[in-house]
C-alpha cells in the first residue's frame, strides 16, 4: 500500500479493541453469509407462487420502467455540500416490473485527501476505486391475500455479480470534465489495473407498513412503512439500513417518497478509500425519490456531514404504457436555468386549488454549486479548493390564463412567492498535510427572499400522454430579491473576491423545464 498514511484501522488506533472487533465482524459476516443465501433461495422458489397471487400474473412480469440514469455528487438540492469526495459519479440502467427488477450499474469513488484522525501530523491520502454490478431482484408480497386491505408487507430479495477495483472509469470522468471545462484528475487507484475483486452480492429489503386511499382521488394512495435492508458483498463490504418511508402513489406506482433512517457500512478490503467510505456512509440518511413520467430523480444525503448523491434518470418504459390520464392532480417539473453566470437545476411541484380555477400553489428548489476557481486545482495542488453551494427554496402562488384563448398551445402564467436562500461557501483543505479539519467555512447561513416569475406553458394538456401522465414545456424568467446580503459581504470581507460573486441582492434567471402532469 505504500507509505504509512493517516488512515488507521480500528486495530491500529486501539489495539485493546482489536480482538473484540474482529470477533464481532467475523460473527456477523459468518451468520449472514449463511442466512442470506438460504433466504434468497427460499424466496426465489416462492417467486412463482407470489406471481399466482397477482390479479394478472402475466402483466406482473412485463417491465413498466426502463430507466437510464446518471449520478453525481454535484446534485445536491442545497442539502448536501458537494465535497467532491466519496461517491463522486455513476450511471445505471434499471429495468422494473411489478414482480422483478434488474440493474446494470457503475460508480466511481474518489478520495481527495481526507483523513480519519485529523491529527496535525496525519498524512492526507488520495486514492480511488470503481465498482460495477449486475443484479436481479424480486418484488414479493406473499402475505398480501392474508392481510387487511390497509396493510402493506413486501420482501425484496436480490443477488448479483459485483466487480471492484481499477475498472478504468477515470477516463469517463475526465472526458466529462473536459466537456464542462473542469481540470483532469490524476489520482492513482488503490487497486492494480486488470485485477478486479470479483464478488457475489446478496441482500434483501423487508418493508412493513400501511396504505390508505387518498381523499378525493380515484387511484391515489399514501403509505407509511418501516423498512430494513441487509446486504453482503462477499470479500468487499456489508451494509445494514433501517428507516421509515412515506410515499404518494398513483395506480400502485410510486410518485413521490421521502425517507429517513440510519445506515451501517463496513468495508472488508485494505483500500484506504473504501475505509473512508465506511466512515462517510455510516450514520443518518435522508432523501427522496420522485417518478414524474419520463423523468425520475433519486437523492440521498448524510445530514451529519453534509454529503449527498443524486441520480437523474429518463424512464423510457413509460412510453409503452397505455394512456389513462384524465386530469392533472399534481404537476412535477424538472429543468435547468441560468443564474449569476452559472447553470442551475430546478425542481418544482405544483398542486391546483380546486375551488379557484387557474390558481395553484407551487413549491420549488433551484440550486447551483461546485468549484469557484477550478483552474487553480491543477496548477496549485496544495492551494485550498474554493467551493460554493447555494439553493433557493420558494413557496409561491401561481395564476394561469384560461387555456381557451390559445387552445392550450401557449398558456401564460405569473407567480409570486417567498422563501429562503442558503449560502454555503467553504475552502476545502482536507488535501493539505497540516490541516486539522476537512473544510474551512467562509460563510454559511440562510437569508429570506421574495420572488416573482412569469412564463409560458407550451403544448396543450393531453396532447402527449403516457400512462397517467401528460407532458408540457415550461419556459420562463424570474427575479429574486435577497435581504441581508450586505451582512454576508461584511462577513467575508478580506476573503477571495471569488466568493462575493455568488452574493447578489437581485438575482435574475431564465429557465426551461419539462413538466409532467400526474393523474392521481
Amino acid at each position: 500500500m505504500g507509505p504509512k498514511t493517516g488512515f488507521l484501522m480500528d486495530e491500529e488506533r486501539n489495539p485493546r479493541r482489536s480482538d473484540h472487533v474482529r470477533t464481532v465482524r467475523h460473527t456477523w459476516i459468518g451468520r449472514h453469509a449463511v442466512a442470506l443465501p438460504i433466504l434468497t433461495l427460499l424466496l426465489i422458489l416462492l417467486h412463482p407462487l407470489a406471481a399466482v397471487s397477482e390479479e394478472s400474473s402475466a402483466q406482473g412480469w412485463i417491465p413498466r420502467s426502463i430507466l437510464f440514469g446518471f449520478g453525481n455528487d454535484n446534485i445536491t438540492y442545497g442539502i448536501a455540500r458537494n465535497n467532491d469526495d466519496g461517491l463522486s459519479y455513476g450511471g445505471r440502467i434499471l429495468v422494473e416490473a411489478p414482480l422483478w427488477w434488474a440493474e446494470l450499474a457503475f460508480e466511481g469513488y474518489t478520495n481527495r485527501g481526507w483523513k480519519t484522525t485529523w491529527d496535525a501530523d496525519a498524512e492526507p491520502y488520495q486514492g480511488r476505486y470503481d465498482v460495477a454490478r449486475l443484479g436481479y431482484g424480486m418484488h414479493l408480497s406473499p402475505l398480501r391475500t392474508m392481510t387487511p386491505s390497509w396493510a402493506d408487507i413486501s420482501v425484496r430479495p436480490y443477488f448479483g455479480l459485483h466487480l471492484a477495483g481499477n475498472l478504468g472509469l477515470v477516463e469517463i470522468q475526465n472526458r466529462f470534465h473536459k466537456i464542462i471545462n473542469r481540470p483532469y484528475l490524476t489520482i492513482d487507484y488503490d487497486a492494480p489495473i486488470g485485477d478486479p475483486l470479483v464478488s457475489a452480492e446478496l441482500g434483501a429489503i423487508v418493508s412493513v407498513g400501511s396504505i390508505w386511499n387518498l381523499a378525493g382521488s380515484a387511484q391515489g394512495k399514501i403509505s407509511l412503512a418501516v423498512d430494513g435492508q441487509a446486504e453482503v458483498i462477499t470479500g468487499f463490504e456489508t451494509q445494514e439500513r433501517i428507516g421509515v418511508l412515506f410515499s404518494l402513489l398513483a395506480a400502485d406506482t410510486q410518485v413521490v417518497s421521502f425517507k429517513a433512517g440510519w445506515i451501517w457500512q463496513q468495508g472488508m478490503t485494505q483500500w484506504p478509500t473504501q475505509r473512508l467510505m465506511s466512515v462517510l456512509k455510516t450514520g443518518p440518511v435522508i432523501g427522496f425519490d420522485i417518478r414524474a413520467g419520463l423523468l425520475a430523480v433519486e437523492f440521498s444525503a448524510n445530514p451529519a456531514i453534509r454529503s449527498g448523491y443524486g441520480i437523474v434518470s429518463i424512464d423510457a418504459g413509460v412510453l409503452m404504457r397505455t394512456p389513462t390520464w384524465r386530469r392533472s392532480d399534481l404537476d412535477i417539473a424538472m429543468g435547468a436555468g441560468y443564474l449569476l453566470g452559472r447553470s442551475v437545476h430546478l425542481l418544482k411541484i405544483e398542486a391546483p386549488i380546486a375551488t379557484v380555477p387557474g390558481l395553484s400553489v407551487v413549491g420549488s428548489v433551484q440550486y447551483k454549486g461546485g468549484p469557484l476557481d477550478p483552474e487553480g486545482e491543477e496548477d496549485e495542488p496544495e492551494a485550498p479548493r474554493k467551493r460554493s453551494n447555494n439553493a433557493s427554496w420558494i413557496a409561491s402562488a401561481r395564476w394561469r390564463a384560461p387555456e381557451r384563448f390559445s387552445e392550450g398551445w401557449v398558456v401564460p402564467y405569473g407567480q409570486a412567492g417567498v422563501g429562503f436562500i442558503s449560502y454555503d461557501m467553504v475552502e476545502h483543505i482536507n488535501h493539505i498535510a497540516d490541516s486539522t479539519a476537512p473544510v474551512r467555512v467562509v460563510f454559511g447561513g440562510l437569508r429570506p427572499l421574495v420572488d416573482i416569475e412569469a412564463g409560458l406553458s407550451i403544448i396543450p394538456q393531453g396532447a402527449i400522454l403516457s400512462g397517467n401522465s401528460t407532458y408540457r414545456l415550461e419556459l420562463g424568467v424570474g427575479l429574486s430579491h435577497v435581504f441581508g446580503t450586505g451582512g454576508i459581504l461584511q462577513a467575508i470581507e478580506g476573503e477571495a473576491e471569488v466568493f462575493s460573486s455568488v452574493v447578489r441582492p437581485w438575482m435574475a434567471r431564465m429557465f426551461l423545464c419539462l413538466t409532467a402532469g400526474i393523474d392521481l
